[in-house]
């Protein structure tokens, strides 16, 4: 394309000979004056478009085709050409060559478009032919070119703002004069502005017409109102809800057109003109045809200046919605005076928190006015014992999950009294928030006759069982003759014998035991001899032959004259009794026994504690001898024999300190299996050949805690006491198995817990003991050996270990039928730990470590630094807590380890370890004692983690553990 600039404002562009002068130039400007008045006065975008293309035609002339067109201002598409110029003829040549020159023009290619966005004149290069070929035949083109004689062409657009609004072409002859390019393109700037304020006042219409439209139809209430509170503008709706005729209300004040409430709504219209704040107001208007209530918003209109220039005040209808909740209201009222006149306490409660209670429910809990119950949490009139109870139901209902709807707690009123309280509770949702209505009752006295009711069922029931089994009369002749005439239902069912068979007292002999019967048949005849009641206990034959204890209570039946005339009576099945009876008897004597035992073991452990001390100065001086002496010395000889003595004396006391449960042990968690099964070579050889041994494991055995050295030692005596029990031979079965004991087991055997246990049985077919011996088995010192035979303490060292172990003992035991000791142990879920029996002691070890002794005997602290300083270690006695102290302070070298008696006057030995650990952190300990109740011991059980040794020890045995616990590397 080629743009046609003119040399001057309104000469034609390329036309050198055209006219020039003024006159033109004005002519032109007078042109486009008088287009321009006519094309800002158009209210249509076709008279533009006329006038666009007459004044075209007054400027070209009219040897041309000229369109003039506007775009759709939503999708920008061309709209059908206003067409002018050529005259008829070129009209009738379009329609011959085919086609509407309508049709021609309607729309453009790209490259055309592109160039009316330029706003100016431009020509377009290939003519007719690239302005319609998009439409019409190239040929049909040319002749039509041909056959009008036509030249250039020519498109301008109407172009404001960057946007096309329209635009005109231009065909010219080719014998036509040149255009004016600026006499047009002021023309077209002239049309694109006409045609911009057409559309902006289209719009606005269009708007305004809308915004009437919404105001009209709008279901609120819309009403405009001046600075000086006079109605502008009103909306249909309001004439229909505040029956203001429409057209009348305008101009007029608030305080005239809305009655009653007039001086209320000028008020609030005043200040938000003055505040220019919006604001909202809910107002009940008083209306002939009925009050209305409105919601209103309050909107300050400010124009451009900042002034406020009015009010819109828009209004929406509630009456509906207050009308209900006025009715709610009323009906919430009605059913307050109904709950309040309830004579049920009934209340309503928020997250447990009181929000209404009627007089009732204030009266039960013993309170003045409701006052002193609203806010409060209900947790607060609930008894201590039901308040976890109370709670948790509050929770699941708050969480949504279920919870009872009627229960009975303890409740508590304001004097602090309590009461029991029946409580229904229904839950409902109000304004989006759950509430709780509850219903309560004081049922105390209900429930208090309920109670009486059912001790009263339940006595009548006690009497029923404790009321005879059957009831019997006789009849006494004036000679003095018995005879059975009545009995009761039970006497066949239980005796099996009717009246008939039994009718005569001395038939009686059939079903009352012979030892019995001349005893019974003995009060009866008091009873009638005496006239006194008689109450007789015996052993009768029921029904299949079973023996049973029966109660036989007789009265006399007198006459007028006072004489015995017959003999009511009751008998009672008291055989349940009776055996309940000598069961007491039983506890009672094992209780009995059981603190026998227990005053044994006090004396025996506190005897054993003071020779465990001797013993130890003993034993250590005699080894300390035998040392220093040849093994073929006489001298050597009889010490040899002093320490056998002095060794057996050391068992005595190690028996006695096991029985009395005060032995030092070192339990470990094993199975019975297991340290059977170490002991199943050995045991062979001390029953002998004539003894069969069985052992019957239990497969799936639970583990036990127990020390393995004491229960080898357990198992060897029960051992050897059963070979003892069989001395032409026999057979001894040891068996393990898993039990549960329950109540009622435990409930028949003292000191017997409930619980699961582990059990070892050790039977034998032996000679088997009596009765008065199984009751004294257990006794320190009582043996049924020949004297020298045995100490008497072997089975109370076994009784003393099972103790320790936490377990029990039973005995089994018949003359003639052997003997069967069974142990209960506490079974264990943890896994049993390996064990083995040690092997014999391996040489003498010695040292050079330092040793702080501390020991306050003095037999004992000077034997242990003999045997310690011929060992080579380094000593420093001391004969209590405090001098060792003192002896640790002042040392500077290092002490390796500490062997300190436990139980010494002032300072203990576990006392002192712990304040030396803070000189000496490097010091390693070693406790030793002869008694157990140690602070470092729990019934008799030794701390874990502590090292021990027991007295007495011998030379040997404190070397050893004090070279172990040296080399320990924890």
């Amino acid at each position: 394309m080629k743009e046609l600039v003119g040399d001057s404002g309104l000469e034609a562009p390329g036309d050198e000979s055209g006219p020039s002068d003024l006159g033109a130039a004005a002519r032109d400007l007078e042109l486009i004056a008088d287009v321009a008045g006519a094309l800002l006065e158009a209210v249509a975008e076709d008279e533009i478009c006329r006038l666009v293309g007459t004044g075209l035609q007054r400027i070209i002339g009219d040897d041309a085709l000229i369109s003039v067109r506007t775009h759709e201002p939503a999708s920008g598409k061309p709209r059908p050409p206003f067409l002018l110029g050529l005259g008829a003829s070129a009209r009738n040549v379009i329609a011959l060559i085919g086609g509407e020159p309508v049709d021609v023009d309607l729309e453009f290619p790209p490259a055309i478009k592109a160039s009316m966005r330029l706003g100016r004149l431009v020509r377009v290069d290939g003519g007719v032919v690239e302005l319609a070929g998009h439409i019409l035949p190239p040929e049909t083109c040319e002749k039509l070119v041909d056959l009008l004689g036509l030249g250039d062409v020519h498109v301008i657009g109407f172009v404001k703002n960057e946007q096309v609004l329209g635009g005109a072409t231009i065909i010219t002859r080719r014998s036509g004069r040149a255009l004016r390019q600026a006499a047009i393109e002021a023309l077209v700037r002239v049309a694109a502005v006409a045609v911009e304020r057409r559309r902006a006042v289209a719009a606005l219409s269009e708007s305004e017409a809308r915004y009437q439209r919404l105001f009209e139809c709008s279901p609120t209430i819309n009403t405009l109102f001046d600075a000086e509170c006079r109605i502008v503008v009103q909306n249909s709706r309001s004439v229909e809800v505040l029956g203001w005729p429409r057209g009348e209300a305008i101009g007029k004040s608030a305080l005239e057109v809305f009655g009653p409430e007039g001086p209320l709504v000028y008020e609030r219209m005043q200040r938000v003109i003055a505040q220019r704040q919006p604001e909202q107001f809910v107002t009940e208007y008083t209306r002939p045809t009925g009050n209305r209530w409105l919601r209103s918003w309050y909107q300050p209109m400010i124009d451009a200046a900042g002034t406020c220039t009015g009010v819109q005040v828009i209004s929406q209808e509630i009456t509906d919605i207050m009308q209900a909740q006025h009715a709610l209201r009323a009906s919430e009222a009605s059913l307050v005076r109904i709950l309040e006149s309830s004579s049920d306490a009934i209340g309503v409660s928020k997250a447990g928190i009181h929000a209404f209670v009627n007089p009732a429910y204030v009266a039960m809990f013993g309170y003045d006015s409701p006052k002193d119950l609203l806010g409060r949490p209900i947790l607060e009139l609930i008894a201590p014992e039901s308040r976890a109870v109370v709670q948790d139901y509050i929770a699941k209902r708050a969480a949504g999950l279920p919870a009872p709807e009627s229960y009975e707690v303890h409740a508590m009123r304001r004097d602090g009294t309590t009461f029991v309280m029946d409580c229904r509770v229904v839950t409902y949702q109000f304004a989006g928030e759950l509430h709780t209505l509850v219903t309560l009752r004081d049922v105390t006295d209900t429930r208090r006759a309920q109670k009486v009711l059912l001790e009263s069922e339940r006595l009548n029931r006690m009497i029923a069982e404790l009321a005879s089994d059957y009831f019997f009369h006789l009849a006494v002749s004036p000679a003095g003759e018995v005879v059975m005439d009545y009995a009761s239902k039970g006497f066949s069912e239980i005796t099996g014998r009717s009246i008939g068979q039994v009718s005569s007292v001395k038939d009686w002999a059939s079903f009352i035991h012979p030892d019995d019967y001349p005893r019974l048949l003995a009060e009866l005849r008091r009873a009638v001899v005496d006239q006194q009641p008689v109450e007789t206990e015996g052993r009768s034959y029921v029904r299949g032959g079973t023996l049973r204890w029966i109660l036989i209570y007789a009265r006399p039946e007198l006459d007028e004259q006072g004489r015995t005339v017959g003999i009511l009576g009751a008998v009672k099945d008291t055989t349940e009794r009776k055996r309940m009876e000598e069961e007491r008897v039983k506890l009672q004597e094992q209780l009995q026994q059981a603190m026998k035992m227990e005053a044994i073991g006090r004396l025996a452990g506190g005897l054993a504690h003071d020779f465990n001390n001797l013993l130890t100065g003993i034993l250590g001086n005699v080894d300390l001898a035998l040392l220093d002496l040849e093994a073929s010395d006489p001298l050597a000889v009889t010490l040899r024999e002093v320490n056998k003595s002095a060794l057996s004396a050391a068992t005595l006391t190690h028996q006695l300190l096991a029985f009395s449960r005060k032995q030092l042990i070192e339990p470990k968690v094993l199975n019975l299996n297991d340290l059977i099964g170490n002991l199943q070579k050995m045991l062979p050889r001390l029953i002998g050949e004539d003894v069969s041994l069985r052992f019957v494991p239990s497969q799936d055995l639970e583990s036990v805690r127990l020390d393995p050295g004491q229960f080898e030692q357990v198992i060897v005596n029960l051992a050897v006491n059963a070979r003892d029990a069989m001395p032409d031979g026999g057979a001894l079965l040891i068996e393990t198995a898993n039990v549960d004991l329950d109540e009622p087991y435990c409930a028949s055997h003292p000191g017997v817990a409930p619980g699961k246990y582990a059990m070892l049985s050790v039977r034998d077919n032996g000679c088997g003991m009596t009765k008065e011996v199984r009751d004294r088995l257990f006794e320190p010192f009582f043996t049924t050996k020949p004297k020298g035979k045995g100490t008497g303490l072997g089975l109370a060292t076994i009784y003393g270990a099972v103790k320790q172990a936490e377990g029990f003992i039973e005995v089994d035991s018949e003359v003639g039928k052997g003997t069967t000791f069974r142990i209960y142990l506490p079974r264990l879920t943890e896994k049993a730990e390996k064990w083995s029996r040690e092997g014999a002691y391996e040489g003498l070890p010695s040292g050079t470590e330092t040793i702080l002794l501390v020991e306050d005997e003095s037999i004992v602290r000077d034997l242990a630094q003999r045997v310690l300083s011929r060992l080579g270690y380094t000593v420093l006695p001391a004969q209590n807590g405090g001098e060792a102290f003192m002896l640790a302070e002042r040392r500077k070298d290092r002490i390796d380890l500490l062997l300190t008696d436990v139980v010494m006057p002032g300072m203990n030995g576990r006392e002192l370890a712990d304040r030396l650990s803070l000189l000496h952190p490097e010091m390693k300990i070693l406790y030793t004692s002869g008694y157990t109740e140690d602070v470092i011991v729990h019934h008799g059980v030794i701390d874990q983690g502590l090292r021990f040794i027991g007295k007495p020890y011998t030379p040997r045995s404190l070397a050893q553990k004090l070279r172990k616990v040296l080399d320990d590397e924890d």
